[in-house]
């Protein structure tokens, strides 16, 4: 499972937690704005159904999705 969404000068700190874990912050202030930057991926899921929190943790700081990507089996 990949997330992407943009970084930049508004951009603040944005926590992730999947599946019940332990929630893990990342910081997404860049000095250029850049849509569709990866923010979070995790390649340890197992088949099944998952849920993944993200949560903007910095007050008056942007949080944007742009989209994620689930991968799942290979198709027989």
């Amino acid at each position: 499972m990949e997330i992407y969404g943009s970084v930049g000068p508004n951009s603040g700190n944005y926590t992730i937690q999947s599946d019940g874990g332990e929630s893990v912050t990342f910081n997404g202030t860049k000095s250029v704005l850049t849509p569709q930057t990866l923010l979070y991926q995790d390649n340890s899921l197992a088949p099944g159904t998952h849920e993944v929190k993200i949560s903007n943790s910095s007050p008056g700081q942007t949080l944007n999705i742009d989209f994620a990507v689930i991968y799942g089996p290979p198709s027989a």
